[in-house]
């Protein structure tokens, strides 16, 4: 996303498909719709999506917390219909300053943080509060035991700050649109989709989505709401279609240790 000087939302294929991942443990239960329920009125509509605008601008990631993460890559042609897994990978991971770091053993066998790639879920989050996205009432749904408000939502080129980025063949920036489900009374994002269709001729991918979800959890003494796992696809021109999960869990606040080694970012 590169606009006003922001941080750019960057689509985590086009860089390579060496992360792709899906969830294997964590089983979702299916929203369900609810029924014979009358959209709220207008005015109704335009405060669930203020309270909805209001968190998305306060959204942030939290500090100095880790977490376990597994990710496992699988690919499905267009002549078969099973995934085959390609690669899978566990790690544990901490938020600290800023930056992203993975856990290793070092020289002395005490644990030592690397820097990696950081997951990138904020950006999409905020993007819902900025001046040109564009809201519509879908539907009710139950989700976590309570109501939800389902919208959809766009955000034309002239706002996006989405980049598609590929090292071989340029980078672009895409209009993109999908989901999202929040409390009604609070604006809290439980459930989010993106869906990109407008992708230039030049990039491999001509069809990239994703479904993020949220959850509530205790992190020290306080209650926080973070993402939970992540499904991410993208098809290219062939038909193929690579899958990426994430899956977080185990989140715990970390505590300073003079024993603990932090390499610098490269």
């Amino acid at each position: 996303m590169h606009s006003s000087g922001a941080t750019a939302i960057r689509s985590p294929f086009l860089a390579a498909h060496a992360f792709i991942t899906v969830v294997a443990s964590l089983t979702f239960q299916t929203p369900l719709i609810a029924k014979n329920e009358v959209p709220p009125s207008a005015s109704e509509q335009m405060r669930i999506i203020a309270l909805l605008r209001q968190y998305a601008a306060t959204y942030h990631e939290y500090d100095d917390i880790v977490y376990d993460r597994t990710e496992i890559l699988v690919e499905k042609s267009s002549r078969s219909k099973k995934w085959h897994k390609d690669f899978t990978d566990t790690a544990t991971w901490m938020e600290h300053n800023g930056q992203s770091f993975h856990r290793t053993e070092g020289w002395n066998g005490k644990p030592k943080w690397k820097p990696g790639v950081r997951y990138g879920g904020t950006d999409l989050v905020k993007a819902l509060a900025r001046e040109g996205t564009e809201f519509a009432w879908d539907r009710w749904e139950m989700r976590r035991g309570t109501r939800c408000a389902m919208l959809h939502y766009s955000i034309d080129e002239a706002h996006s700050r989405y980049v598609l980025l590929e090292p071989s063949r340029g980078q672009a920036i895409v209009p993109y649109q999908g989901s999202v489900c929040t409390d009604p009374e609070g604006g809290t994002i439980w459930y989010l989709s993106i869906d990109i269709t407008q992708i230039p001729a030049q990039f491999r991918y001509v069809h990239e989505w994703d479904t993020i979800y949220y959850d509530q959890v205790t992190i020290g003494t306080a209650q926080h709401v973070v993402i939970v796992a992540d499904t991410q696809y993208a098809e290219d021109k062939d038909g193929t279609i690579l899958r990426l999960d994430y899956t977080f869990r185990n989140f715990h606040k970390f505590q300073a240790d003079s024993s603990i080694t932090f390499d610098a970012p490269k």
